[in-house]
Parts: structure tokens; sequence; C-alpha cells
């Protein structure tokens, strides 16, 4: 009778021990993806099988990627590693321990919230899947059901308290991270800001950025919003550039809730290796890109009015992460403005003028550090700094816009006091 129980409590213990290793296996290949990821991202070595502009690059890159500049991979191993030696300890007492335990009932819930945040931040705002990423949150999901089921079936702890600390001490992250986003928005200097401009001339805007480099009539060059607007906004962008489109989106739905806020003048771009010697890519996404630059310079050449609505068709595709292909652009502008004016604004002397235009644009690219050389690029008179690469939140457009305006003012007293 003795020898049976015995037997009995063995058949018992072993699918204990089992889930045991199972979630240790689990967790063991999170940890490893996590410090991959981790170390890719403080090297800033691209992660092997994806691109620096889209996938595992676009991810690792973006602001979301880090909380207060922690990278959120490396918090994920920390908690992962939380998991194992939790496990550990349970494994080497042969049945609860009151830390292990812990351990793991705190870290259930913050995998189960970080891999719903972190997947939802992929698909809804980065709008880029990073495929290490999305496995690492699986395994998270998995062990944030399993991790409990081993605790509860035997535990030496009122699991309430592990629980909400795990709980609030995640999404106390997520809300510090949102906190801190216009923190980690990458940025660079615009060392000669008093070169800059936005003064009426004639009954004409004229505005000077990029350190003076750029100088356009508002009224006389492409824009977007109101040329009365209290503020100008100037944008380096590339039509087949996935981030330039989010970032269209969100400036537009922020100039549709105060239209007298700012207008936009778009500098359009191609980062086609042939076109671009200060930043391009080999991504087949951008082949056409000039070529679409192209098409709507000589758009808003023809009419104004119907550039913008060329522009917004251009930033509307079906696909996010690709453009309007260029056959298919040009059959839009000629219908916007007739064939036989279109076939006229793309040859000779007016092709000249629009190839000038955004070459002149390319160039501006020169003047932004390498390290920090991203589209869009984002600036505007007076502006101590220029945003580069897409941000998340319109907040960070609207403190640049706010550091421009005192820039502006500073440099106007300034001038003020030297002619006095």
């Amino acid at each position: 009778m003795k020898h049976s129980q015995t037997d009995h409590d063995g058949k018992q213990a072993m699918p204990g021990v089992t889930l045991l290793v199972t979630a240790a296996v689990l967790a063991l290949i999170a940890l490893l993806i996590s410090v991959y990821l981790s170390l890719q991202t403080l090297t800033g070595e691209p992660v092997a099988g994806c691109g620096a502009d889209d996938g595992c690059g676009a991810v690792l890159a973006s602001p979301w990627s880090a909380v207060a500049g922690v990278p959120v991979s490396l918090l994920g191993a920390a908690t992962y590693l939380a998991v194992l030696l939790g496990l550990g300890l349970r494994l080497g007492s042969r049945g609860p321990h009151r830390l292990g335990d812990f351990l793991l009932l705190a870290a259930a819930p913050a995998m189960l919230i970080a891999a719903g945040w972190f997947t939802y931040i992929q698909i809804v705002e980065i709008k880029e899947i990073c495929p290490y990423c999305m496995l690492d949150h699986a395994i998270g999901t998995v062990l944030g059901i399993l991790l409990p089921v081993i605790v509860f079936s035997r535990t030496l702890l009122k699991p309430a308290l592990p629980l909400a600390i795990g709980a609030v001490g995640c999404i106390g992250l997520i809300a510090l991270q949102h906190a801190t986003l216009a923190e980690d928005t990458q940025s660079t200097a615009n060392p000669f800001v008093d070169r800059d401009g936005d003064e009426v001339i004639n009954g004409k805007r004229h505005i000077s950025m990029f350190s003076g480099a750029l100088h356009v009539i508002l009224e006389e060059t492409p824009h977007l919003g109101d040329a009365r607007a209290k503020q100008v906004v100037g944008i380096v962008f590339d039509y087949a550039c996935p981030h330039c489109r989010a970032t269209h989106q969100l400036i537009k739905k922020a100039m549709e809730e105060d239209p007298s806020a700012f207008a936009v003048v778009p500098l359009p771009v191609s980062l086609d290796e042939e076109h671009n010697p200060h930043l391009n890519s080999d991504d087949k996404r951008f082949d056409e890109s000039y070529g679409l630059a192209l098409l709507a310079q000589a758009v808003s050449t023809a009419d104004m009015a119907k550039w913008r609505s060329f522009d917004q068709w251009l930033f509307s595709g079906e696909a996010d992460d690709f453009p309007r292909p260029y056959e298919e652009a040009r059959v839009k502008a000629a219908q916007l403005i007739g064939e036989a004016t279109l076939d006229d604004l793309m040859n000779n002397a007016n092709l000249i003028l629009h190839r000038e235009t955004i070459d002149r644009n390319i160039a501006l690219l020169s003047l932004i550090p390498e390290d920090r050389r991203y589209i869009p690029i984002v600036t505007s008179p007076g502006a101590p700094r220029h945003l580069t690469e897409r941000f998340y939140e319109i907040d960070v457009l609207l403190n640049l816009l706010a550091e421009a305006d005192a820039g502006l003012k500073s440099a106007e007293d300034a001038g003020q006091e030297t002619t006095n």
C-alpha cells in the first residue's frame, strides 16, 4: 500500500515538473531574443533578416523602443531572467518557494500587458512588424497564462500582492514611456537659427529655414493650409517613405483641428540611390520616388489647388508601406491638369526647373549630421533643432513650434538692439 501511494505521488508530481521545464525553456528562448535585440539596439547594428527602414529596423529605431532611454528589450530580458530565477527556485525546492512564486506571479501580468501594448504599438502606431519582437510577445503571453497555473497549483503566498505589483509596475513604465516620448524623438541642432526668417515683404510672406539655406515665398510655393497661419513648418520627405506617410497623416489631423496654427511647406526628395548622394536606400520601394516628386512639382506649377488634391492622393495609397506606382500617378496627374499640360510641364525647360527644386531639397540633407540623417525632417523658422525621423505625438511638433517662435523673437530683439 505504501509503495502504491508513493507511485501515485510521483505520477502527480510529474506534470508539475513538466510544466516547470516547459516554462523554463520558453523563458530562456525569450531571454536570448531580448538580449539579442538589446545588443542590436545599443550598438545600432541591423537585426538579421530585417531592413533598416522597415520591420525590426523601424520598430527598434522608433521612440517606442525605449522607456526613458532604456531599451524595452532590455527590460524584457530582465523580466525573463526573473522568471528563470523563480522557476529555478521552485524546481530546487521541489515545490512552493516564497521568493520564486512572488517573481513568477509578478512577471505574469507584466508580460501579458506588455505583449498587448507593444503589439498594438507595432500594428497601429509604427505600422511595422518586428518578427523577433512578436515572437517574444507570443512567448510572454504563453508564460503569462502558464506561470499562474504553475503557482496556483500549490503556493505559500497570497497572490494578490505580486500580481498587483507586476500589473501596476508595467502600466507605470508604459505611462513613463508615453510621458517621455517627446524627449526620445530624434532631433538635430540648428546652430545658425539667426539666419532663419519669417517676414512679409511687399505683401508676400518670405520664409527662410535650414539655417537660411532654404528661402521661399510662401504664396508662390506649394503649401498646405492658410498662408496667413501663425507659423510655417517645412517637411523634407519622400512619397515612398512609410514614416513620412504616417507623419503626414498626423500633421494633417493637427491642421484640421486648428487651421490657423501653422501652414506646411512640403519639400519632396527621393531616397533613390541614383539621385540622392546624402541619404539613399537600395529598397525597391524608392525606385520611382524621384518621378513621383517630379509629377507633384508639375501639377503644382499648373494648379495649386489640384496639386493639394494630388499630394493627398499620393499619400493615401491602399498599402501604407508602398507608394503609388509611377504610371498610376501619371494617369492621375493627367486627369487633374490635362494630358497636354502635363506633357509640357514634364519636358524641356519645365522639367529642368522641377529637377532643380527637388535636387535643392535633397541638398538640404547634407546639413543634417550623418548619424541623424533620417526622413522626414521637420523644422520651422527660428527652431533651434530639427525633428528627424517620424514622431508619434503632435505635442512634439507643438513644442518645436514654441521653440521656433521664441527663436524668431530672440533674433528680432537682437536685431533691434543692433540697430539702436
